[in-house]
């Protein structure tokens, strides 16, 4: 479990592998799509906290095979100094993540979270209004909801809540000092996401929504939550470059930012099992 963060320590460097086991039949062994159809069928990855999309950001994307199943675990490093110390243990400085994301009739996603090792949990689902049409130049447009369940003061990092040990060693659930003012339950977003092709092996997509509770309620604590990463409070949007070196492998490049900050990484995969890198909280990252 993480020890209690004592005040707004938000300003971080996180890395996270996400390991993804996906049932369905991948892209690259469904029939090629022409250039003039958008390539609907290259799955997505599991985003680092809930269901599939770039590396936070939802997309406007539902597997086009019903019950398609997503087993996704990440770990966040958050380095923060406590009271001072400079001896954090390994369970201080890391924060994981485990998460099943479910897709049905090529419309609806449901999953459960859970946010930490504490835990911390939570529902989130998502339902595709209208689905990108070969030769039509409209987006895909999804509606969807996260952080559905008991924990009320999560923030972007999900760490909000925590496990208090006291001199007995006995634990008990708190609600950190700088998050009590943060009210996230549900987020509700909307996202819409083009899709279009590059090249032979390539294809890329872009999304834009906006989103409020973990996306836009910084607790009343303004540039001390984040000074210079949001563009628009509650805006979403990112891109993702995807590349077929061979016909069962992928690689993702993705960069977004998640209306706190900025963020980007690589994700490979191989016959539906992937694992990726990425540095979050880039223009926040170093700071104390």
């Amino acid at each position: 479990m993480r020890t209690l963060r004592p005040g707004v320590a938000l300003a971080v460097l996180l890395f996270g592998a996400a390991f993804v086991s996906v049932p369905a039949v991948s892209a690259q062994d469904a029939p090629a799509a022409s250039p003039a159809e958008p390539p609907q069928n290259d799955l997505y990855p599991a985003t680092l906290d809930f269901g599939t999309g770039l590396i936070d950001d939802p997309v406007a994307w539902v597997s086009p095979t019903s019950g398609d199943i997503w087993v996704q675990t990440s770990a966040k490093h958050i380095p923060y100094n406590k009271d001072g110390q400079a001896d954090l243990n390994f369970n201080s400085q890391w924060n994981t993540n485990l998460s099943i994301d479910t897709h049905w009739g090529g419309r609806y996603e449901l999953g459960f979270a859970a946010y930490s090792q504490n835990p911390e949990w939570g529902f989130f689902g998502q339902a595709l209004l209208l689905k990108e049409q070969p030769g039509k130049s409209y987006p895909a447009i999804a509606v969807g909801f996260r952080n559905l369940g008991s924990f009320q003061h999560e923030e972007r990092l999900l760490v909000g809540h925590d496990v208090q040990i006291d001199s007995a060693g006995n634990g008990a659930d708190v609600t950190s000092a700088y998050a009590r003012r943060f009210h996230t339950t549900p987020t509700l977003y909307g996202v819409a996401t083009k899709s279009f092709t590059v090249g032979a092996r390539g294809d890329a997509s872009v999304s834009l929504g906006w989103g409020d509770g973990i996306f836009s309620d910084d607790g009343r604590l303004g540039d001390a939550y984040n000074d210079k990463g949001t563009i628009v409070k509650g805006l979403l949007l990112g891109a993702r470059y995807a590349l077929h070196p061979s016909p069962n492998t992928r690689l993702d490049f993705m960069a977004e930012n998640n209306g706190g900050d900025w963020n980007a990484g690589v994700e490979g995969s191989w016959r539906g099992i992937s694992m990726g890198l990425y540095a979050t909280e880039i223009e926040a990252g170093g700071k104390s």
